[in-house]
């Protein structure tokens, strides 16, 4: 006999959206950023929609922007977000 399973969404959404959640995110978000180097910034929040908490990691100066373009900085300082 299978075993039916019931989601419930709000749930899901209040974990998707705790403290515990953005600050997690955030952690993960500026370690990436720190090992970028200077020059690169983030921004976060809750997403709408699926209400996710969320962090965007940028170059905010001109000289991130060339760095970047040019050295894939951000896409190898990925690894500092594991863990």
């Amino acid at each position: 006999m299978a075993m039916q399973i019931k989601y419930k969404q709000g749930a899901f959404r209040a974990v998707r959206t705790s403290q515990e959640t953005v600050a997690e995110v955030n952690r993960r978000a500026r370690r990436v950023a720190a090992r970028a180097g200077d020059g690169y910034g983030i921004e976060s929040g809750i997403s709408g929609g699926r209400g996710r908490a969320r962090a965007i990691v940028r170059p905010v100066t001109p000289a991130a922007v060339r760095d970047n373009s040019r050295r894939n900085t951000l896409l190898r300082s990925l690894d500092a977000a594991r863990g």
